[in-house]
């Protein structure tokens, strides 16, 4: 994914595509993106889970390819 604001190019895996993705349809909850994605990739959707995907959108959003919504 190309960042023109930074001038950066960023790869991505399958889930980030799907979580860059699902989040450009509609704001979504974590809990939401989590339950996505172990039914997309037949994952369970434990605390470890979780953890990785919150920790994936704080670093979507401190580069500035998402924006947290109230």
């Amino acid at each position: 994914m190309f960042q023109p604001e930074a001038g950066k190019t960023h790869l991505l895996n399958r889930m980030s595509i799907k979580i860059i993705t699902y989040l450009s349809q509609a704001p979504a909850s974590t809990d939401e993106i989590c339950h996505t994605l172990a039914v997309k990739f037949q994952l369970t959707s434990d605390a470890a889970f979780l953890r990785n995907i919150d920790n994936t959108l704080h670093h979507f959003d401190a580069l500035g390819l998402i924006k947290k919504v109230k």
